[in-house]
């Protein structure tokens, strides 16, 4: 009777070594998650910061903003295009549209970088924009006076 419980102990085992295996290999091949976990915080820290730092400088400290213009016009397109992954990772699938999908952001993501290098090389700059833009006055409609 010992000898029979240990046998399916043993069979049992032997069919859960390849599970356990599997989780391993699988594992890991997602030795680079916690990687990508450290780059997606310091990146976050990185933009968070940097358009912080753009508050306080203000637009009028021209190699500052520069630097820091050109810093959230690499970071904040990175940010999105790696947290708009993530949704496409969790709620796009099949390989042919997962595909797809992923050469949309990727050209988005190079437009978009490309766009605001040359707000920050031709234009004005991130913070300048940012700054006009918080600062538009609403236009006062004109007053109509009566003849009365």
């Amino acid at each position: 009777m010992l000898s029979l419980v240990g046998r399916r102990a043993v069979c049992h085992l032997n069919r859960r070594v390849p599970s356990i295996a599997s989780n391993i290999q699988s594992t890991a091949s997602l030795s680079s998650v916690p990687t990508h976990w450290k780059q997606e915080r310091v990146l976050s820290v990185i933009t968070v910061g940097s358009m912080a730092a753009a508050v306080i400088v203000g637009p009028g400290v021209e190699q500052t903003t520069f630097a820091l213009d050109m810093i959230m016009g690499f970071a904040i397109p990175l940010h999105t295009h790696w947290g708009f992954e993530q949704v496409v990772t969790d709620y796009v699938h099949g390989d042919l549209l997962e595909g797809l999908v992923a050469i949309g952001l990727l050209a988005l993501f190079f437009t978009v970088t490309w766009q605001l290098f040359k707000l920050n090389m031709f234009g004005d700059g991130i913070t300048k924009v940012c700054s006009d833009l918080w600062n538009i006055k609403p236009v006062a409609e004109p007053v109509e006076e009566s003849l009365d």
